[in-house]
């Protein structure tokens, strides 16, 4: 299990989500303050699991 599992803070977009603010022309804020992540959390039955997507 990994320390900030399923932390509401943490928000992340979906790809299709990205594509459109820069199609947009309102990806501005995005692209200088945004970071990449290489894993996510998913929780299932109760429990958090991370997946660390660059295996």
């Amino acid at each position: 299990m990994h320390d900030g599992c399923c932390a509401p803070e943490l928000t992340q977009l979906e790809q299709s989500c990205v594509d459109l603010l820069r199609t947009a022309q309102a990806a501005e804020n995005m692209d200088a303050d945004g970071e990449m992540h290489d894993a996510f959390d998913i929780a299932y039955n109760g429990k958090c699991h991370h997946v660390d997507s660059k295996r």
